[in-house]
């Protein structure tokens, strides 16, 4: 079981924009979707969008965008964590 851990003032969240983009990119459209894409229940991926993210989640995101790397290169579109994720600072963004 992997930890989760509530972030301060939402340190990390799936970046609003290109979070989506990507899982549009590659057919997911539903949290549901995304889920079964990363191996994880629809309640985490809600919980990630408010703040609520674990390592886990992160790494299995990445996995599974990173498994269609070629389609979302061809959309100019990078799976990193930098691209993926938003880091918001403390105390506000």
């Amino acid at each position: 079981m992997g930890s989760t851990i509530e972030l301060r003032k939402d340190d990390i969240v799936p970046g609003e924009f290109n979070f989506d983009l990507m899982w549009r990119v590659v057919g997911k459209v539903e949290d549901d979707a995304i889920a079964v894409e990363i191996g994880m229940h629809p309640k985490t991926v809600q919980r990630a969008r408010k703040g609520v993210i674990g390592e886990d989640f992160i790494a299995n995101s990445l996995t599974a965008l990173g498994k269609h790397q070629h389609l979302l290169t061809m959309c100019n579109l990078e799976p990193s964590f930098e691209k993926v994720f938003h880091i918001v600072p403390v105390g506000g963004a």
